[in-house]
C-alpha cells in the first residue's frame, strides 16, 4: 500500500508508552518540476480519507484499542517536501488539529544495503 492507494488506510499501530495510535502514510513518490501539485493532490485524498476513517468511528471498529487514545496521522515521505509542500503540510495539521488529530511527518530515504 502507498500514497497511490487514496482509498486504502496504510498502516495503524499503537505507541503504548505514549498513548497514541499511529495511522501511517507512505509516500514513496518524488517531488519535482511539474509534479508537485499532482502530489499534493494525492496526499490529500490520502489524508482525506484517514479523516473520514477517523471521523466515521470505523477506526473503533476495525482496531478497537484506538478507543481512548490519542490520534496521529504520520506521513513517512522517501523524498524531502519542497517548499510549497511545506505549507500544504502546515495547513493540513492545523485542520487535523481542530478535530484532535495529530499529523507527523518524517523523511526516511531509502537505505543502501549494509556493509
Amino acid at each position: 500500500m502507498s500514497i497511490l492507494d487514496t482509498n486504502t488506510v496504510d498502516f495503524i499501530g499503537t505507541l503504548a508508552e505514549q498513548d497514541l495510535v499511529v495511522l501511517s502514510i507512505a509516500d514513496h513518490l518524488e517531488w519535482g518540476e511539474g509534479l508537485t501539485n499532482e502530489h499534493l493532490l494525492l496526499l490529500q485524498e490520502k489524508i482525506n480519507t484517514y479523516l473520514r476513517y477517523i471521523e466515521s468511528g470505523e477506526i473503533y471498529t476495525s482496531f478497537p484499542s484506538a478507543r481512548g487514545k490519542n490520534l496521529a496521522v504520520r506521513v513517512y515521505f522517501k523524498h524531502e517536501p519542497p517548499h510549497e509542500a511545506q505549507a500544504f503540510i502546515q495547513s493540513a495539521a492545523h485542520i487535523l488539529q481542530g478535530g484532535g488529530v495529530g499529523l507527523e511527518t518524517v523523511v526516511e530515504p531509502e537505505r543502501g544495503p549494509a556493509h
